[in-house]
C-alpha cells in the first residue's frame, strides 16, 4: 500500500472528490460485503512523522477486506490519530476503480455486476487538521469538600510524534501547593508511555502532607469496540487494556492540632514509598462520565516492597437503557490490603477511606469506618455498591434527574474482618439533579441516611459532588 502526499488546497480536494465519494458511499450501502483492496492512500500535508502514519495505516485500514470493514477501520484510524494526539480531526474522500481503470460510475457499476467474485480497488484521500501545539488554561474547581484554582500549560505534538508535555500548578483551600509535570508519549499505535513528577503539599483534618515523587507507566491504549482479531469493530467485544506502573515517593507527615489520635501521631514523620502496580481494564461504556449502556471491569493490584504490603481492588459497572429515556447504572467496588509482614503498620494515607458526594453519598468525606479522637482511621478492606436511575430533564438535555441508593462497609484488619464486609452496611438513598459534561459531572442531591454505625459521620440534606467517577 503506497502513501502519497498531496499539497493541494482543502477546497480543491473536496470539489474533486465529492462525486467519487458519493458513488462509493452508494456502493457501500448497496453491497457492504463486497471485497475491496486498498491500493494507495493520498493525504494532504501530514502534521506528524510519515512513518507514524504508515504504522497507523498498517494497523487499521490495511486490514480491510470489504466495504463494511473499510468503514469500520477508517473510523478506528481517525479515533486513534486523535486519541494519540497527532491530529485534531480528519476528513476522508474515496476513489474506487476496478483495479487500475479510470473512475466512472458506469464502469464501476458494470464491474460489480459482472465480476461479483473480483476485488474493487479503493484509494482513500485523507485531509488532516493539525492539533494546536500550545495551550494554556486557568480556572477553578470545587469538589470533595475543597475549592482550588489551577494554571495549566500543554505542549502537544511539537516534535511530530504525538508527545504531550503538561505543567499543572494548583492552589486551594486544603492544597497549599501542587505541581505536576507530565510527559506522555504514544508509540506503535496501541501503547503509551506516561512519566510524571509531582510535588504536593496539602492539609486535611489538621494533618499536613508533603509528597514528592516520580511515577512511570507503560500501558496499552486499545479503544472500546475493538475485537480481538484486530480486523474490525464489534460493540460486544473489547480488548483488555493493561497498565504497569512504578511509583517512588517521599512523604512527610506533620500534626497541626493539639488533640490527635495516638495512631496518627505515631505515623508522623518521613517515610518512603516504592510500589509496583498492575491494572487490567475492559471498558465498553458509551460514556465514561454518565453511561447509558455498556460495562466496566477493572482489577488492580499494588505491591509495596519496602513496607511489605499488597493492595487489591476490583470494580464493576453496568449500565442499561430501560423504558423511554431512562438509564440504570449499577456499581460494585471492593478492595483489600494484605500485610506480608504481620508486624507492618500500613500508613494512614495508604488505607481505604469511604464517604462523600463522589463516593458513598449521604455520608461525609472519610465518614465511614472507625474513628479515634474524631480522626478517620481508614480501613484495610471495603465493599461499596450503588444503584442510580437517571432520566434527562428534557430530551437530549445535559441536565438529568437522579434517583439513587448506595451503601458500603469499611473494616480494619482483625478477626473476621473480611466476613464482616458482607453484613451491616451503612446505607443511604436520595434524589437530585446532575449536569453532565464530557470533562466532568456535577451532582446536587438531597440525601437521607438509612442505616449507619455509631462511628459513621452521616450527612442528611443537600450534598454535592464534582468529578469523573461516582458510585
Amino acid at each position: 500500500m503506497n502513501t502519497d502526499t498531496d499539497l493541494g488546497s482543502n477546497s480543491g480536494f473536496q470539489n474533486d472528490a465529492s462525486t467519487a465519494t458519493n458513488i462509493v458511499n452508494d456502493l457501500i450501502e448497496e453491497n457492504p460485503n463486497y471485497p475491496i483492496i486498498i491500493t494507495q492512500v493520498k493525504t494532504n500535508q501530514i502534521p506528524f512523522m510519515p512513518s507514524i502514519l504508515q504504522d497507523h495505516l498498517t494497523a487499521t485500514i490495511s486490514n480491510a477486506t470489504t466495504f463494511s470493514s473499510f468503514v469500520q477501520q477508517s473510523e478506528l484510524l481517525q479515533r486513534k490519530l486523535v486519541s494519540n494526539g497527532l491530529i485534531d480531526s480528519m476528513q476522508q474522500s474515496i476513489d474506487a476503480v476496478p483495479m487500475t481503470r479510470t473512475i466512472q460510475p458506469k464502469i464501476i457499476n458494470s464491474f460489480i455486476e459482472n465480476n461479483k467474485n473480483n476485488v474493487l480497488a479503493l484509494q482513500p484521500y485523507y485531509h488532516f487538521s493539525p492539533i494546536k501545539k500550545f495551550m494554556a488554561k486557568t480556572g477553578s474547581k470545587i469538589g470533595n469538600g475543597e475549592g482550588d484554582g489551577y494554571l495549566e500549560f500543554q505542549l502537544r505534538n511539537y516534535f511530530g510524534t504525538g508527545e504531550k508535555f503538561i505543567l499543572d500548578c494548583k492552589r486551594g483551600t486544603k492544597t497549599k501547593s501542587s505541581i505536576l509535570f507530565q510527559y506522555m508519549q504514544p508509540f506503535k499505535v496501541w501503547y503509551t508511555l506516561n512519566n510524571s513528577f509531582y510535588s504536593n503539599n496539602r492539609q486535611t483534618n489538621g494533618i499536613n502532607y508533603e509528597f514528592k515523587g516520580l511515577k512511570m507507566e507503560l500501558a496499552t491504549a486499545y479503544l472500546p469496540g475493538m475485537i480481538r482479531s484486530g480486523t474490525g469493530l464489534d460493540d460486544n467485544k473489547t480488548l483488555w487494556n493493561h497498565a504497569l506502573s512504578f511509583d517512588t515517593c517521599s512523604r512527610i507527615t506533620s500534626n497541626m492540632v493539639t488533640r490527635r489520635s495516638s495512631s496518627l501521631l505515631h505515623q508522623c514523620g518521613e517515610d518512603w514509598k516504592n510500589s509496583l502496580c498492575y491494572t487490567l481494564v475492559n471498558d465498553t461504556r458509551d460514556n465514561i462520565v454518565t453511561p447509558t449502556m455498556g460495562s466496566l471491569f477493572k482489577v488492580s493490584t499494588e505491591w509495596e516492597f519496602l513496607q511489605k504490603w499488597t493492595k487489591q481492588q476490583f470494580e464493576i459497572v453496568k449500565a442499561f437503557k430501560i423504558g423511554k429515556g431512562f438509564s440504570l447504572i449499577g456499581t460494585i467496588k471492593c478492595g483489600n490490603i494484605f500485610k506480608l509482614d504481620p508486624d507492618v503498620v500500613v500508613p494512614y494515607y495508604d488505607k481505604f477511606q469511604l464517604g462523600g458526594g463522589n463516593d458513598v453519598r449521604g455520608f461525609n468525606v472519610m465518614g465511614l469506618g472507625d474513628k479515634e479522637c474524631s480522626d478517620a482511621c481508614g480501613g484495610h478492606a471495603y465493599l461499596t455498591y450503588g444503584i442510580s436511575l437517571i432520566r434527562p430533564v428534557v430530551k437530549d438535555s445535559s441536565f438529568k434527574w437522579h434517583l439513587f441508593t448506595n451503601g458500603g462497609k469499611l473494616t480494619s484488619n482483625g478477626s473476621g474482618s473480611l466476613s464482616n464486609l458482607f453484613k451491616e452496611y451503612s446505607t443511604a438513598c436520595g434524589v437530585g439533579i446532575m449536569f453532565t459534561h464530557p470533562a466532568a459531572r456535577f451532582e446536587l442531591n438531597f440525601t437521607l441516611p438509612i442505616t449507619m454505625h455509631s462511628t459513621d459521620s452521616c450527612r442528611k440534606g443537600f450534598q454535592y459532588g464534582i468529578g469523573m467517577c461516582f458510585l
